[in-house]
């Protein structure tokens, strides 16, 4: 898999205490890995981001991955878990 070597630099920046580093690549892979029709793949990926961002409250930032998160859910025709995230995203936006 060509984004191995993302998923390995998360654990170092987890450690390194800078969970919105580690978030931020997270979401990357997830971004990459829905651009690629990977949607099963990118859901966990991009939820643990938006979790770290809104808990951290980043919240442009954890809007952009609700939105992320949001348009895998609708690829994947779960609609109904998708529109409270996309309508969480368009009013941060």
């Amino acid at each position: 898999m060509r984004t191995s070597f993302l998923h390995a630099s998360i654990n170092p920046l987890s450690t390194a205490n800078s969970r919105w580093s580690a978030a931020a690549v997270g979401f990357n892979i997830g971004e990459t890995l829905a651009d690629q029709g990977r949607y099963d793949d990118a859901e966990p990926i991009v939820r643990e981001s938006m979790t770290v961002w809104k808990e951290d409250g980043a919240l442009s930032d954890g809007a952009e991955a609700s939105s992320l998160l949001g348009r895998i859910l609708a690829h994947l025709g779960r609609f109904d878990e998708a529109e409270p995230l996309l309508t969480e995203a368009l009013t941060q936006f």
